[in-house]
Formats: structure tokens, C-alpha cells, sequence
């Protein structure tokens, strides 16, 4: 092929770059980032410096690197270099790319590749892939009577609409993505060449003196494009793996006709994970509920795309995974009103054609004709076929209305040899509409070809998703070159195809993919890869509160360590494992006891409505064995999951992934239903981080998607063990949060809007064990936390910066003794500790920008926390921790956004920011003509009143107009307006749009929103209508007076620094009480203490205000106290109500256990006033069997309550303690708020 391009590289230092087209008479000028299209004329001045020859150019792909320790986006001027000649269709003439040169066009002083080190690699996959003899481009001759698009099939060129070309380009044009640039400037298309992948073949037959073109086209789609085993089913917007459009074309003479067949993967989520050899193993990695939707939306393509369409599956019915997929497709077709009605036929492929036998291959493809034939009317050629007829006869064109979609496992091998069964079908029909009566001298020509050119461009298809040929497996020899073909397969897939994939997804992401503002922009639009200028997604995001809401969530967030996973082999640990006690009820059943200690409870809470989102993670699912270290058991992850799902699913939960999986670290995620066709982009990953990250006996799990327009991520983690090891535990920590990279946008950890992380952390309590355990016995979790691993290092900025934690006032989770509420007996004696926590944060909306530029009243929260704490689940030797956050979740009102972008696209300008300027003599009324001075003097002026406007390019386009470009479209709106400003008191300044209808640029991608926003629409409720529905209702009540911790928005000034504090601010503390008394070992007791304590099934929270609490008379409140102080006088406990209450029935720092329970209670209030004064409570002194003791504090005194306790002993539960609190006398009973303090009912037994 001769050269088309030449590229001069004319001014290095300042990025001048000239291009000339052998067939166009404009030039290309590249300055900097721009392009402008110039004269040949106006192009003399450039054409200087060295040059080089080019058969084409592929576009502009941007990269970003760091060059010099900077960030920067370096664009690379693709151009071929070297191409070789496929054959010829009518005018024009297929080529295939063997290599490709390139150049830096926007780095000053920087050219070559070769001079940015951290390029090299980039350039080198990119290279790669378009070099590998699959990718192909059209030339049409200059003049052509008839022109080809390859990423066109014959029927989308000859139709007038442009929606089904709109679709081809951006399904099957693989460097879509480069043409940004040239988009942007108005460059013509001539410049580029449209690159499709796959399989091309081109042969000449010779019918009686009339030479056939015949083109066998297989395009495969760049939507969800990737390897074999590392790319499978569907994403969430409908596209397919290995989709492929075969075509095949005729062409004699003025006549053409052309013959379409599809092939694709299942539309479901599944995969083939592990090392692959031999039989391959197939799972669901979500549940057909969340494939309903991406399901739907692949159906609806086909239908937008081809009309009418048949499906053809391959798979086998007792080849395992393979009749699982196959009934799971069936069974989706058959659920929806808008699918039931599309034919499918079921063609065990393996079962009747083996491949060791032709004759029964033979007889086996007469069956699939013979099922063809009964199900579609006019069998295989009942969908018709284009044909096309430029003679002038009446009957021009026929048109094809439907398409078949085959498909098998992988859609290689058995998918190929069955359309070019199809084909060979269809050929007669054609071959009539093209020769007439010679027809079957044509067909013996064309079949003896045909064949080749199925397996030919099957070969390429294949080498490009699986690495080799398709197989055959005609005949012994074939059978033998195919066992080398599997072997290579298995050795390319399980060991190159990671890097493979990524060379695919560099080639397809081409806009930015990996910065915030594209992620946030792509959220707010619907998932839609817009090809729109940087500075519109900047204003859309900018803009994005006059087009959303706030939607508030729940979400439940769980971590427990299961000890190996006992809980399924054991019949003592399986009666213990009650996890809807931890699930569901850990709020209800912190309300059953008093005093209650085992968590936080917010003021106002209501659990009568089930949570949104359950995040649940495990670890220690399975021993962490060197057997489950090296090949790892998903046996009990497979339990938890179902056990999971009987628990969620009849409640109205899907389960969005069927688990994440390292080793013993597992976590699953369930949503609402309502929630599911909202879902989407859903990823996962494992990482391990034992041995300095090569074992998974430690490491995390996350599972992320977008609910909505806002990104979520859970993770679930197990750190390092050890007493000690807590710089390991932050070097853990650090490792997964810089390492989580989740598909297929490379989007990170912090990336998203919330993370939620969860898991045994292994953080222990720096003290004396026998200490840490009174401190236990006395509820003090202040002095707990002060040697909190955890807590000590987040307060240094060592670990989880910017992560919040709400109070944590529940008892350590670690370690027990199995089905006790005993701590640690064992011989090591491991000392308590809050190895399981809970914790999360949430990005600004605006966190883009500067925290000044955030609007003064945004409405910003992290979050409000409703629960934490733990519950008494005793199968394991940790106790399992839950909370519940209430979130916002940002929507998008569809209208609103519409009618934003419409105003903002005046606002930003034209893309490529170019205007033209006259200048008007007002007293000759003529014009100006545009010398030297009068332009240097224009691009001053301008770029002084446009606010600093940069002008990156200017040229005198008349003698009186000047052409003038700004970097910044926002600046050429500027100029515009500056239109009839006098510059002198004679000259006038004139300027207008160098293209005046630049807002109908935008059209098209904008109607490309608006119709995935319908169709999404469209999907969401035909899949509502099959969704089962929710038992919403959960019994317990609401939490009517406990204070409430917030983490709302603080002060605009304060911004940054406050909202991501790592201290959840407390209003106003939420009270915390000790347990009831539990005998401990003696041995761990240090003697200073009551031995009767109960740390296992206390609880904490406030109380339901409609029941009466524990027999007291209605004259009393039931709110809960906001807090208490403790001062000794002979006796004496005066309690302030105007303080915190730190520990619930806490004295100062420590806990006096009386050995009796007589409570006589004097109230002096002034009802009146509403005051509570004189409130006293007479406590004696300690019995002399009781080494219990007070911490004092002083405070003042504002409420006292008097109380006789007399010596008694009562059991846990007896109805002694309401026969107590019946003889209390009260001296006020018109005061209708005494607190809750004065209701002290106190559940003791002697010291025995």
C-alpha cells in the first residue's frame, strides 16, 4: 500500500507538528493539544524539519504517566507504519496492521517514546495489540462510485437512519476512543481510519466469465472485549463477551448481497475462575436476579440492532456446568413477557456431532437443519438476506429482518462450525438473487471455498479471545493439531492472559478512565461512556446538586471470626448458631436486659424497617491450614452463603455476588429488591497480605458496585495476629488500601463514595491481662480504649486515616472460650480484646475541588450511625459485631439532568474554543485589514478581557478576518460577548463562532443518554415485576430517647480537616450500664472486685416508650438518663442528670455492688417548674465481704434520689425485683419526667 500520510516534526521545543494527505488538499496542524485544518497554502511555513511516511493514522490515545515524579496526560499520535493487502470489495481494499509507529504531540521537547521511560510499556501493549494481524482498515479509492465501511454491515450502509450506524461504530470500532481530538476540532474523518478486530477474508470467484467478490467479515465487538477465561457473560450494560458479526458479501458487477449471523456469550453473570485444565469448571458469580437486567438490556440491543432474532445454543446437557448455564438461559427467556416469545433451540453440539465420527457429524448437522426448519418459518434462510441492485431495475434491495445468535461455551469452536453450516445454507438463495439460472455452477464454486474462510477468520477470532485456533477435529490429523491447540490454550490462559487483558482494556479506556472526575461524571450519567469534552464532565459535576437528591439508606454492616468454620460440623456448635440474633435482633436484644451493655443505640432509632444493603464478613470460614492456604476449600464459604440466603432471600434480599473468597476471609453482600435493576458496575477482589503478601492466611476481601449514582465498597479484612504485631496490622492495612484495583476502570479504594470495612483486626489491648479483665468486670471501656491498639494508632494518623468508628461500648469480642460466656482459660490465657471492628467513611460530594470551592450550604454527611455492638452468638471463640449506618445515595432526576446539560453546553462554549474576528473602521465603515501588529494587539486584547483566555492558535484566514482559538471554550464565549465593544474611538470589534451550531455536536451523545436513560427505565420495571416482594417489617421498635451520635457536616471554613476526623462527634453520650453479675474464674481475678459478673448477654440502648418498664409506676418517665456523677458523702450517691452518662450504672471509673436491692425513693421536685431538686440516693457502705470500691468524682449537684437498701439476696429474673420497686413511695408524683437514673434496679447476689 503506498503512503498516505506524512507527518513533519516542525517545531519540537513548541509541539508544531504538520500532516499532509495524499487524497485531501487541507493539511492537518497540530499545536500543542489542537488541531486545525489549513489550507495547503497557509501549511508552506511548516513543512520544515525532518519527516516520516505513514499509510495512516488510528487517532490520538491519551495516557497517563508520571514524568518526573508529575502526573501528566500524554497524548500519542498513532500512525501505521506497516500494512499488508487482504483483497478487494468492489472499490476499495482491505488491509491488516503488522505495525505501528507513534508520536508525543503535546509534551514540550519530547517526541519519541523512548524519551519517557515509564511510556515504554504502554506503547509496547498498544503496539502489540494492533500489530497482531487482527486488526484491519478500509481505503476507499478517490472517487469511488461504491464505498465500504468494514464496521458497517451492507443493510446499516444502504439504510438511511443512523441509529444502527451510531451503534455499529461504538460497538465495533475499536480505536473509537482516539478520535476525541480530531472530534473535538472539527477535524474531517478522512484523517482516520476506522480499525475493526477479528477475522477478514477475501477471495475472487470466477462465475461463466463474471468474477465474484466474496468477503467473509468477522467483527468483534469492543464492548466488553477481553481473554477467554478472564472475560465470560455479560456486564451490566448488556454487553457480551466475544460478541462477534459475521457478514458475508457478494459482489458482482452492480449487484450485492450480504448475509448476517451473530455468535456471543450467555448474557449472564458466570465464570471459569481457578487454574483451567482440562474440564472447566462454570459458576454464577451473582445471582439470576442480578442478571435480569444486563440480561434484558443485551435482549433489547438485539432487538434495536437486528429486529427479529432466533437463538441457537450448543452447550451440553450432561457436560455439568455447561446444562447449568444452558437451563439458566432458558429459564431467563421464559421469565420476561418481552423475551418468552423469542425462538430458542437447544443443540447438544458434543453429544450429536462427534467429532470422531463424520458420519454421525453429518447426520447430527441434518438434525439441527430438520430443528431450523420446524422452528423458523422458511428454516435457516427465513430471516431473508440484503441484496442490492444499482442496474436500475425496479426490485433493488431486499433487506434481511432477523439474525440467528449462536453460541456455545466460549463461542469458538462448535459456535463457528455451526454458522458456517448456516452459511452454506443461506448461499443458494443468494447465489439465485445474484446469477439467475447459473446458480449451481456458482454454489459448487462458492462451497468449495467457503469452508476455508469460516475456519480462516474463525482462526483469528479464536487466536485473539483464546490465544490459538479454533479447533476441528475432522480427522485424525486435525484431532491431533487440536490436542496442541488445547494444551497451548491452557498454558496462554492460565499465565499470559493477564497482561493480555490489560492491553485490551488500555486500547478501549482511552478517556480518562482512571480520574475522579470521569468516574463521578460517568455515575451521574448513567454509565454512559459520553465522548465529550474534559470541561463538560468538570460543569456536569460541578452542577450535579441542581439535577440529583439525596436518597437516605440503611445499611448493615457485620464482621464475625467463625473459628475454622465450626459452626457446620458440629451438632453442641450448630444449635449455638443463631445468626439472626446477630442480624437481625442485635438492637431488640440489647433491650432485653438491664443494665444494657453490649452496644450503641441512637436517639430516635427505628428498626422497623429492615436495612437496604447487608454487608456480612466472615473470617476463618475454614482453618488457616497449609491445606486451605494452598488450595483453598469454597465448601463452607458454599454453606454460608446458602445459609445466608435462606435467612435474607425470603425477607426480599438478593444476594448481589455469591461471595468473595480468600482462603478464610469471605464476605457476601445482600440489597433490597426494589434496589436490584439500580445496581450495577459490581466487582470484587481478593488480596493477600500473610508473608509479606504471597499466603492468604491473612489478607481482605471487597466487594464494590454503584447503587444509583454512588459507588460503594465493602471490605472485609483479617490482619496479622500477635500480641504485639501492631505495625504489621498497619502495613497490612496500608497494603490492601493502595492495592484494591477493581474492572474494569481500574477504580481504587478511594475511588469510591463510601467504604464500609469491616473484620477481625486483630488490634489487641496494650495492658496486664488480670487488669483488663476488671476493668471488663467494671464496664470501664474509657480505660479499655486508652490502651486500644486501634484507637491509639488511628489517633497518631497511622492506620484507617479519615475512617470514623462509632463509640464502642460493648464488651471485647475476643477471646472466649467455646459455647461460655467464659474469656480465655486455655493455657496461653490470652488477654480480652476488640480484635472485630467496624468501620467506614464517605468522600465529598465535591472532593474534586479545594474544600473553599465547596457550596457554603452543602448539605454533606458522613453518615449517621443507629447501632454498634456485638451480639451473643457462641459457636466461635470471637463474638460477632454489627452495625447500622443511615446514608445518602445519591439519584438522578433524568429531566432535570437533561435540561442542565442543555444550559451548560452554551455555557462551556465550542470545543474547540475557535471564534472569527473582524475588526470595522466606524468612520470609512469598512474593514480593518489584519496585519502583524493589529493581530498580536487583537490576541492581548482578547486574552486580557476574556479573564486570562489563552489563544493557542491564530491565523489570518482574509485579509480582514483573523482566526483565533482559545484553549478554553468558556473564554470563546467570553470573546463573542465582547462582539461591538469599541477597541478605539474609530475601530469596532466584531467576532462570532467558527462554528456557529456547535451545540448540535453534542447531539448525538446526548441522545445516546437519553436512550440508554429509557431503556434502563424500560429494564428496571419489567424486572420489578418479577422480583419477589419484601417483608419489610422487622419486629422492633423504635428507640425513642437515646442520644444520638452525629457526623453530620461542620462549619464551610472548618471543612476537610473536620469531616474527616477519625472521632465520631458525640452529641450527647448514649448511656452505658453494667452487666448482669457472672461468676469468673478465680484465677483471673485480681480480689479487688465483686467475683459476680456478667459480661456475655449484657446489652445497652434505650428503652420502647409504650411498655412499662420493669413494674415501674406510670408517674415515672421512661426516657433515658442523659447522665450521671457519683460524690461520697457517709454514704451517700448524689447523681447529676445534667451530665453524661459515661457507663451506665457506672460510679465515676469503678462499680459498687451493694448486697441488697430495697430501694425507697424521695422526690422533692418542684412540679411547677419542671425541676428535679433534692433528689437523693442513700446508699450504705460497701459490706465487708465485698472488696468492691468507689472512684469519686465531684461534681455539682443538680437532682438527688434517696434510696434504703436492705440486705438481700434475689436471683437473676425474679419477680422479687418488681415486689422491690412496688413499695417505692414517692413524694412527687405529679413530676412527670423524673429520669430513668432513679429507677436504679439492681440485679446483685451476694458474694458467696
Amino acid at each position: 500500500m503506498p503512503n498516505i500520510l506524512r507527518f513533519y516534526e516542525t517545531n519540537v521545543e513548541t509541539n508544531e507538528y504538520l500532516v499532509t494527505h495524499r487524497d485531501l488538499s487541507s493539511c492537518l496542524l497540530i499545536k500543542g493539544a489542537s488541531l486545525h485544518e489549513i489550507s495547503e497554502k497557509d501549511a508552506v511555513p511548516y513543512k520544515k524539519g525532518s519527516f516520516v511516511n505513514s499509510h495512516g493514522c488510528l487517532g490520538i490515545l491519551p495516557v497517563n504517566v508520571a514524568i518526573n515524579g508529575e502526573s501528566k496526560i500524554v497524548e500519542l499520535l498513532l500512525l501505521i507504519s506497516h500494512c499488508e493487502s487482504v483483497g478487494k470489495l468492489r472499490d476499495s481494499e482491505i488491509f491488516r496492521i503488522t505495525d505501528l509507529d507513534v508520536r508525543i504531540i503535546n509534551i514540550p521537547g519530547i517526541l519519541r517514546v523512548d524519551q519517557v521511560p515509564a511510556l515504554k510499556q504502554t506503547w509496547q501493549s498498544t503496539r502489540n495489540f494492533f500489530s497482531n494481524g487482527k486488526s484491519y482498515f478500509c481505503v476507499n479509492r478517490p472517487n469511488a462510485l461504491y464505498t465500504t465501511a468494514i464496521h458497517l454491515s451492507q443493510q446499516q450502509q444502504n439504510a438511511s437512519s443512523g441509529k444502527a450506524k451510531a451503534s455499529s461504530f461504538y460497538k465495533f470500532v475499536w480505536n473509537r476512543g482516539m478520535f476525541h481530538r480530531f472530534n473535538q476540532f472539527n477535524v474531517s474523518e478522512d484523517w482516520t481510519f476506522k480499525i475493526i478486530c477479528g477475522g477478514v477474508s477475501v477471495r475472487s470467484i470466477n462465475v461463466q466469465g463474471d468474477y465474484a467478490q466474496t468477503c467473509l467479515l468477522y467483527r468483534q465487538s469492543c464492548e466488553r472485549a477481553g481473554t477467554r477465561f478472564l472475560t465470560r457473560g455479560v456486564d451490566e450494560n448488556g454487553h457480551v463477551a466475544n460478541f462477534v458479526e459475521s457478514e458475508i458479501i457478494i459482489s458482482c458487477n452492480e449487484k450485492l448481497t450480504s448475509y448476517v449471523i451473530t455468535r456471543g456469550s450467555i448474557p449472564l453473570f458466570w465464570d471459569q475462575p481457578g487454574i483451567q485444565v482440562g474440564a472447566h469448571k462454570t459458576r454464577f458469580t451473582r445471582e439470576l436476579t442480578f442478571s435480569s437486567c444486563a440480561f434484558l438490556k443485551h435482549m433489547h440491543y438485539m432487538k434495536t440492532q437486528y429486529g427479529r432474532f432466533a437463538i441457537i445454543d450448543l452447550l451440553g446437557i450432561n457436560r455439568g456446568s455447561e446444562d447449568i448455564l444452558s437451563k439458566a438461559y432458558e429459564s431467563q427467556l421464559k421469565l420476561f413477557s418481552s423475551t418468552s416469545s423469542i425462538p430458542y433451540l437447544h443443540f447438544d453440539f458434543h453429544a450429536e456431532c462427534p467429532a470422531t465420527d463424520q458420519e454421525r457429524r453429518r447426520s447430527g448437522l441434518q438434525r439441527l437443519h430438520n430443528l431450523i426448519q420446524n422452528t423458523i418459518p422458511g428454516g435457516a434462510s427465513g430471516f431473508g438476506f440484503f441484496y442490492s441492485d444499482d442496474s436500475g431495475l425496479p426490485t433493488s434491495t431486499r433487506l434481511q429482518i432477523g439474525v440467528f445468535r449462536v453460541n456455545c461455551l466460549d463461542c469458538l469452536d462448535r459456535t463457528n462450525m455451526v454458522q458456517g453450516f448456516i452459511a452454506e445454507r443461506v448461499l443458494p438463495s443468494m447465489l439465485a438473487a445474484l446469477f439467475g439460472s447459473s446458480v449451481q455452477a456458482a454454489l459448487d464454486k462458492f462451497l468449495l471455498q467457503l469452508p476455508d474462510m469460516v475456519k480462516l477468520c474463525g482462526d483469528e477470532v479464536s487466536k485473539m479471545y483464546a490465544g490459538t485456533g479454533a479447533l476441528s477435529a475432522d480427522d485424525r490429523t486435525g484431532k491431533f493439531f487440536d490436542a496442541g491447540k488445547s494444551a497451548a490454550r491452557t498454558f496462554q490462559n492460565n499465565f499470559f492472559d493477564e497482561a493480555k487483558q490489560q492491553s485490551f482494556d488500555l486500547v478501549r479506556n482511552t478517556l480518562f478512565s482512571e480520574h475522579p472526575i470521569y468516574q463521578k461524571s460517568r455515575m451521574l450519567c448513567n454509565d454512559v461512556d459520553l465522548n465529550i469534552p474534559f470541561k463538560l464532565r468538570e460543569h456536569i459535576c460541578d452542577n450535579q446538586l441542581t439535577f440529583s437528591f439525596m436518597e437516605q439508606l440503611r445499611v448493615c454492616v457485620a464482621t464475625w471470626n467463625v473459628n475454622g468454620g465450626k459452626q457446620f460440623q458440629k451438632d453442641e456448635t450448630k444449635d449455638e448458631t443463631d445468626i439472626s440474633l446477630w442480624l437481625f435482633h442485635a438492637p431488640e436484644e440489647s433491650l432485653k436486659q438491664f443494665p444494657p451493655v453490649n452496644g450503641y443505640v441512637a436517639e430516635g432509632a427505628d428498626f422497623n424497617m429492615l436495612p437496604d444493603i447487608y454487608a456480612v464478613g466472615f473470617e476463618e470460614i475454614v482453618d488457616l491450614d497449609l491445606k486451605n492456604i494452598v488450595s483453598t476449600s469454597h465448601i463452607t464459604a458454599d454453606q454460608w452463603h446458602e445459609k445466608l440466603s435462606q435467612l435474607f432471600c425470603p425477607k426480599g434480599y438478593s444476594s448481589l455476588l455469591r461471595g468473595c473468597q480468600l482462603v478464610g476471609v469471605s464476605l457476601f453482600v445482600f440489597v433490597k429488591n426494589h434496589h436490584v435493576p439500580h445496581v450495577k458496575s459490581i466487582a470484587s477482589q481478593s488480596l493477600k497480605t500473610g508473608l509479606k503478601g504471597t499466603t492468604g492466611n491473612k489478607g481482605g476481601v471487597a466487594i464494590r458496585f454503584q447503587l444509583y449514582s454512588t459507588s460503594m465498597c465493602f471490605v472485609c479484612s483479617h490482619f496479622a495476629a500477635g500480641q504485639s504485631n501492631y505495625s504489621e496490622r498497619n502495613a497490612d492495612f496500608h497494603s490492601l488500601a493502595s492495592r484494591f484495583k477493581f474492572p474494569p476502570l481500574n477504580v481504587s479504594l478511594n475511588d469510591h463514595d463510601y467504604i464500609f470495612w469491616c473484620g477481625d483486626f486483630n488490634y489487641r489491648i496494650d495492658m496486664e491481662n488480670a487488669l483488663t479483665r476488671n476493668y471488663i468486670e467494671m464496664c470501664q471501656w474509657p480505660k479499655l480504649l486508652e490502651n486500644d491498639q486501634l484507637t491509639l494508632q488511628r489517633s497518631e494518623g497511622n492506620v484507617f486515616d479519615g475512617y470514623l468508628e462509632g463509640p464502642v461500648m460493648f464488651a471485647p469480642t475476643y477471646k472466649y472460650d467455646l459455647l461460655t460466656d467464659d474469656y480465655d482459660s486455655s493455657e496461653k490465657c490470652r488477654t480480652p480484646a476488640w480484635t472485630d471492628r467496624i468501620l467506614w467513611k464517605r468522600r465529598p460530594a465535591f472532593f474534586y475541588l479545594p474544600p473553599e470551592y465547596w457550596p457554603k450550604d452543602l448539605d454533606w454527611s458522613s453518615g449517621d450511625l443507629v447501632y454498634y455492638g456485638r451480639a451473643e452468638v457462641k459457636s466461635s471463640d470471637h463474638r460477632p459485631v454489627v452495625a447500622y449506618m443511615d446514608i445518602d445515595v445519591q439519584r438522578v432526576d433524568s429531566e432535570k439532568r437533561k435540561e442542565a446539560i442543555s444550559n451548560l453546553l452554551a455555557e462551556i462554549g465550542p470545543p474547540n474554543g475557535a471564534i472569527f474576528v473582524k475588526l470595522v473602521n466606524l468612520q470609512s465603515q469598512s474593514w480593518v485589514q489584519m496585519t502583524t501588529d493589529w493581530r498580536l494587539h487583537l490576541e492581548q486584547y482578547l486574552s486580557e478581557y476574556t479573564e486570562g483566555g489563552f489563544v493557542c492558535f491564530s491565523r489570518v484566514v482574509a485579509s480582514d478576518m483573523l482566526h483565533m482559538v482559545f484553549r478554553d471554550g468558556a473564554h470563546a464565549v467570553k470573546a463573542v460577548a465582547l462582539s461591538g465593544h469599541r477597541m478605539t474611538t474609530t475601530v469596532e470589534l466584531r467576532v462570532e463562532y467558527a462554528t456557529p451550531n456547535f451545540v448540535d455536536s453534542y447531539l448525538p451523545e446526548m441522545s445516546r443518554l437519553e436512550e440508554k436513560t429509557k431503556v434502563d427505565f424500560e429494564v428496571a420495571f419489567e424486572v420489578q415485576q418479577i422480583l419477589p416482594k419484601e417483608d419489610a417489617v422487622l419486629k422492633v421498635g423504635s428507640i425513642p430517647n437515646a442520644p444520638l451520635i452525629s457526623f453530620s457536616s461542620v462549619d464551610h471554613d472548618q471543612s476537610q480537616q473536620n469531616h474527616l476526623s477519625s472521632v465520631a462527634k458525640v452529641k450527647e453520650a448514649p448511656p452505658r450500664r453494667p452487666p448482669p453479675p457472672k461468676k469468673i474464674s478465680n484465677s483471673h481475678s485480681t480480689g479487688n472486685l465483686c467475683q459476680e459478673r456478667n459480661v456475655g448477654k449484657s446489652h445497652t440502648g434505650s428503652f420502647v416508650e409504650q411498655t412499662p418498664l420493669l413494674g415501674v409506676s406510670d408517674h415515672l418517665s421512661t426516657k433515658a438518663v442523659s447522665s450521671v456523677d457519683v460524690t461520697d458523702t457517709n454514704g451517700n450517691v448524689e447523681i447529676d442528670n445534667k451530665k453524661q452518662f459515661t457507663t451506665g450504672y457506672q460510679l465515676g471509673a469503678s462499680l459498687f455492688a451493694p448486697s441488697a436491692s430495697e430501694i425507697e425513693l424521695n422526690s422533692n421536685a418542684s412540679s411547677a417548674a419542671g425541676s428535679r431538686e433534692n433528689v437523693a440516693l442513700s446508699i450504705p457502705a460497701p459490706p465487708s465481704n465485698c472488696n468492691s470500691y468507689f472512684d469519686l468524682t465531684d461534681p455539682p449537684v443538680a437532682a438527688k434520689a434517696t434510696a434504703k437498701l436492705q440486705p438481700a439476696v434475689v436471683e437473676p429474673n425474679s419477680s422479687a425485683f418488681d415486689s422491690d420497686f412496688s413499695q417505692m413511695s414517692l413524694a412527687n408524683k405529679q413530676q412527670p419526667d423524673i429520669s430513668l437514673s432513679v429507677l436504679l434496679k439492681a440485679r446483685f447476689l451476694q458474694n458467696q
